[in-house]
């Protein structure tokens, strides 16, 4: 099991703020409810495509496939055991769905 991540206040109200959106489709809802899962499980990091922002190298960005892409941080707590996603960002489009430019992009190894 990989690194397990629990959800800040903020990623939670950024998540709830995108659900309650018009135009997101059930298929971008499952998926994401897929990714949350996997954060809590620990399995995120082998299933899903993420690297760092081109542009921010604080931000992850994590691709899931159907469409999906989170914009988030890892934070760490040190009065309180484990880490912490902190969900910035999330999108859908088709677009996202294209393989990374660069395979060597892939993250962990």
């Amino acid at each position: 099991m990989g690194q397990r991540l629990r959800l800040t206040a903020h990623a939670r109200d950024t998540v709830a703020k995108w659900r309650a959106r018009d135009g997101v489709e059930q298929r971008h809802r499952e998926r994401l409810a897929q990714v949350l899962t996997s954060f809590d499980d620990g399995i995120w990091q082998g299933r899903w495509w993420c690297a760092e922002h081109p542009a921010d190298s604080r931000l992850l960005q994590l691709r899931p496939g159907e469409g999906l892409l989170l914009l988030f941080r890892l934070l760490y707590d040190s009065d309180q055991p484990g880490s912490w996603a902190d969900i910035v960002a999330i999108d859908h489009d088709d677009a996202y769905d294209q393989p990374p430019l660069d395979q060597d992009d892939l993250w962990p190894r």
